[in-house]
């Protein structure tokens, strides 16, 4: 199936949200959307459409969102894709993007388009999430795996491109100082893995989802009682309002890191994020909603939601929910080890 532009849209809004905070803004899905209506529609299909022996490539955006000296274009997608090709003897049969978000969600489409590889309906993750482990599919854990991982971004003197050949751990904190130097984001092409490993990893299907959520944002804009109201067979529910008191923000290793405080008179809520929104407590400190749920604020007035980066003090917004259970996630959502570790970079306890 050819993803059209108003198909395109629909992911971009149903990223928008299911980035919970991250996955890149709104004006970067639509950057996406320029570039695509000069190289054409990218096609998706299903992964029972290839073979188990066929190979996969995750296509990804790492970097720090609220970056004011981020540059990614055309040149820099084509040249990833001539790292991994110049490096890697496998034929790669399809592009799976590493997580959902409104930019994030099309991070493979450009790349589609251009080699006429199609994208395939089964992303690493079915939320946005804030490292490159968390969307490597548990490959840090596969006996003897080396990630293989290209990396370009950044303009002029900040123009980077970089390629890396190493444990998955090691390769991702390579990506990600490259994106530093970068001036913000780099786009990623990374860890050819075989359709079989995929289909036991991966947030299969979650293109679907995305889509039906994105359609529902998209034809309700400005209209949020409406809106909200059809979201909720999707598991969405609101747990609370108010208007954004006061926010912190700190850029960190190339991550976005920092808290909220919305409310109105007694009642108060903290949302403390990674890029993404990670803990939701209520103003005596109990917990709401912990990652991977997906928390996200939606603004009353246009009735979008809004990311970590972009969200500002003084706007009117509904803070909202989807459990995990209700989510389409990777096998790394499921990893303690993994999970816990963002304790220490938010000091705040998450367990699953």
């Amino acid at each position: 199936m050819k993803i059209t532009k108003e198909l395109t849209l629909n992911v971009i809004y149903g990223g928008l949200l299911l980035g919970g905070g991250g996955g890149g803004t709104l004006s970067g899905g639509f950057n996406v959307l320029e570039m695509l209506s000069s190289v054409g529609d990218p096609e998706i299909i299903e992964i029972d459409d290839l073979e188990d022996g066929d190979i996969i490539i995750t296509a990804s955006l790492v970097g720090s969102p609220a970056s004011k000296t981020s540059y990614v274009d055309l040149n820099h997608y084509k040249k990833v894709y001539e790292l991994i090709q110049n490096n890697t003897k496998s034929e790669i049969k399809g592009i799976i993007t590493n997580e959902m978000g409104a930019q994030s969600s099309t991070n493979g489409f450009i790349l589609s388009a251009l080699t006429n590889i199609p994208l395939i309906n089964s992303p690493c993750n079915g939320r946005a999430h804030p490292t490159g482990i968390m969307g490597s599919l548990g490959l840090h854990k596969k006996f003897g795996y080396l990630s293989i991982q290209a990396g370009a971004g950044g303009k002029g003197v900040q123009n980077i491109e970089v390629y890396v050949k190493s444990g998955v751990e090691n390769a991702s904190k390579t990506i990600r100082n490259a994106s530093i130097e970068a001036g913000g984001f780099v786009t990623v092409l990374r860890n050819p893995v075989e359709v079989s490993y995929v289909k036991e990893h991966a947030a299969v299907g979650a293109f679907t989802k995305s889509l039906g959520l994105g359609k529902v944002i998209n034809d309700n804009k400005g209209h949020i009682g409406r809106m909200l109201k059809k979201l909720e067979p999707y598991g969405l529910s609101v747990i609370g309002e108010g208007v954004v008191v006061s926010k912190t923000l700190r850029i960190k290793n190339g991550f976005d890191l920092g808290n909220l405080i919305v409310g109105e008179g007694s009642r108060r809520y903290e949302i403390v994020f990674w890029n993404e929104y990670m803990t939701l407590e209520d103003e005596n400190g109990v917990r709401l909603a912990t990652f991977p749920d997906l928390i996200a604020i939606i603004d009353k007035r246009s009735a979008l939601p809004v990311t970590s980066a972009e969200i500002k003090e003084g706007q009117d917004v509904y803070i909202v929910k989807m459990c995990k259970e209700g989510l389409d996630l990777s096998s790394t959502m499921r990893d303690k080890n993994i999970i816990s570790s963002v304790s220490n970079t938010i000091s705040k306890t998450i367990d699953i």
